[in-house]
């Protein structure tokens, strides 16, 4: 019999797939709710501003895949470690289309209360993409990851 917390993990799974691999932002609606909290504050607020800020990052990377590293959960929360890959081919944050091809990690901690996504916690390990852009570079050429 699945728990609340399988149900929760199988939630979040789904999420990724659907919504992230299949690039399905209008599948928010089954799975975030509509005042949903976000605690990055690059991202606006709301199931509105999720999708707002992920569908200009889509178009940036219009292969954006991400694989699960990682997935725990205790209670309500879930928390993924995931690395993101895509490939540069749209403006992102005003940076016109290099055509190089990113990765970098997340993790995330989702919050849900009955079966919807209402709040979201992460921190983004994002130096090697923005290396990978131009936007950065180490000391040496070395690449860290």
């Amino acid at each position: 019999m699945d728990t609340p917390t399988e149900k929760n993990k199988a939630l979040a799974r789904e999420v990724l797939e659907k919504v992230f691999n299949q690039h399905d932002l209008t599948a928010a609606a089954r799975y975030y709710r509509e005042d949903y909290r976000q605690h990055n504050p690059n991202v606006p607020q709301g199931r509105a501003g999720f999708q707002q800020f992920f569908g200009a990052f889509m178009s940036a990377f219009p292969d954006l895949h991400a694989d699960v590293e990682h997935l725990m959960a205790e209670g309500d929360q879930v928390v993924l470690f995931i690395r993101w890959t895509g490939t540069h081919l749209g403006d992102f944050q005003g940076l016109a289309p290099t055509g190089r091809r990113i990765e970098f990690q997340t993790a995330d901690v989702f919050r849900i209360v009955e079966g919807l996504i209402a709040e979201h916690w992460d921190v983004v390990a994002n130096t090697d993409m923005l290396a990978a852009l131009g936007v950065i570079r180490f000391e040496g050429g070395a690449k860290r990851m």
